[in-house]
């Protein structure tokens, strides 16, 4: 048995374009918790200020930075 009838479902479906697509999801999902990371810390600076707020604003600011770039950098070479 040939490995490409092995790695296909549903049909014409080749089993690597799930694959992508997944990781691909997963990112999106990535880049929303980044979001939502950067919001929440933005919103504790506001009402509880600590000496590590600067820092955990810029440490948000980076993963919001590198989660984008990653799926930029992923759907680029899909």
């Amino acid at each position: 048995m040939p490995l490409e009838k092995t790695t296909q479902f549903f049909g014409n479906i080749n089993m690597t374009i799930g694959v992508k697509a997944i990781l691909v999801l997963l990112l999106v999902f990535n880049l929303v918790f980044s979001f939502l990371v950067f919001r929440q810390i933005q919103i504790m600076g506001k009402k509880l200020p600590t000496p590590l707020g600067p820092l955990l604003r810029f440490i948000s600011t980076i993963y919001v930075g590198v989660a984008a770039a990653v799926l930029l950098l992923v759907v680029g070479v899909f």
